[in-house]
C-alpha cells in the first residue's frame, strides 16, 4: 500500500509539473481615450437634494437585441458623487432587486445602459426605472433601452478578443483618476461582455479593485472595458490608466486522472 501511495504522489507531481501555467492576457483602459462623456452620450440624469440619504433601486423591462430573442438587461450603471466625497467619482452597477444607500452631492446622478455599437441599439425596447427614496420623497429616473444606451464602439471603449469557450477570471488594477484631484481616483472599470451560457444576453458589471469576475467567453470572444466622466470637456484633466487582467487556467486532462485511479483498482 505504501508503494501505491508513493506512485500516486509521484504521479501527482508529474501531472502538476506538466500542467500548463496560468495563461494571462491584459487590456489597458486609458483615462482619456477609453472614458465616455455621459453628457454628450445623452445619458439621463437627475438632481437630488444635497446631503440627503437616498435608497436606490431599479426595476423595469429594458431588453437588447430583440431580433435574436428577448434578452433583458438585469440592471444598469449609475455615475455620481457623494456629499461625503465630492471629488471622487462613484460608479455602481445596480441589479434589479438590489438596493444601496448614498448621501447625495451637488452634482447630478447619471444612469445608462450599454451595447456594442449604436447600430445594435435600434432593436432594443423597454426601459428601466431608477427609484431614489429618501423616506420623505420619492424620485424616479427613467432609462430608455434605445435612447439612453451608449454604443461602446462609437464612444471609445477598450476592447479585447478572448478565446471562445475559455473560462476567465478577471481582475483590475491601476491608477486612473479624473478631475485632476488626488481624491478623484477610479476604484475600477465598467465592463460589458457576454457569457457562452447566454451568448446574446448582455452582461454588465462594475469591476472594483479586489473584486474578481468569472465568465466563459462566447463565440466571438469580445470583452469591453471603459470609464465614464460627466463630459468630454472634463477629460483633459484625467490621468493614468487601468489594467484589466484575464487569467485562464488549463485543467488536468481527464485521461491522466483515469490512469492514476487505475493504480488503486
Amino acid at each position: 500500500m505504501t508503494h501505491r501511495y508513493l506512485i500516486l504522489a509521484l504521479a501527482i507531481v508529474v501531472v502538476v509539473a506538466a500542467t500548463p501555467a496560468l495563461a494571462s492576457e491584459q487590456l489597458s483602459v486609458d483615462s482619456n481615450k477609453n472614458c465616455v462623456g455621459l453628457l454628450q452620450a445623452g445619458c439621463p440624469s437627475i438632481t437630488l437634494d444635497p446631503g440627503v440619504t437616498y435608497t436606490v433601486s431599479v426595476d423595469g423591462d429594458a431588453a437588447a437585441n430583440d431580433s435574436l430573442g428577448i434578452q433583458y438587461y438585469d440592471g444598469l450603471f449609475l455615475y455620481f458623487f457623494e456629499k461625503t466625497s465630492e471629488l471622487h467619482p462613484r460608479i455602481v452597477y445596480l441589479e434589479k432587486g438590489e438596493t444601496f444607500d448614498f448621501v447625495a452631492g451637488f452634482d447630478e446622478v447619471y444612469a445608462f445602459l450599454v451595447d456594442i455599437s449604436l447600430k445594435d441599439v435600434g432593436d432594443n425596447f423597454g426601459s428601466l426605472d431608477v427609484t431614489f427614496d429618501s423616506g420623505t420623497s420619492r424620485d424616479v429616473l427613467n432609462v430608455d433601452a434605445v435612447f439612453n444606451c451608449i454604443g461602446l464602439l462609437e464612444y471609445g471603449g477598450s476592447k479585447i478578443v478572448l478565446t471562445p469557450g475559455q473560462e476567465y477570471s478577471v481582475s483590475v488594477t491601476g491608477d486612473a483618476a479624473t478631475n485632476a484631484s488626488p481624491d478623484g481616483y477610479y476604484d475600477g472599470v465598467c465592463i460589458f461582455t457576454r457569457d457562452i451560457s447566454m451568448p446574446y444576453h448582455p452582461q454588465l458589471s462594475f469591476l472594483e479593485f479586489g473584486d474578481e469576475y468569472t465568465f466563459t467567453a462566447h463565440a466571438t470572444g469580445w470583452f469591453w472595458a471603459f470609464l465614464v466622466d460627466f463630459s468630454f470637456a472634463e477629460m483633459a484633466n484625467n490621468s493614468g490608466s487601468m489594467t484589466v487582467e484575464f487569467d485562464a487556467e488549463t485543467g488536468i486532462e481527464e485521461k491522466t486522472w483515469s490512469a492514476i485511479k487505475q493504480l488503486f483498482q
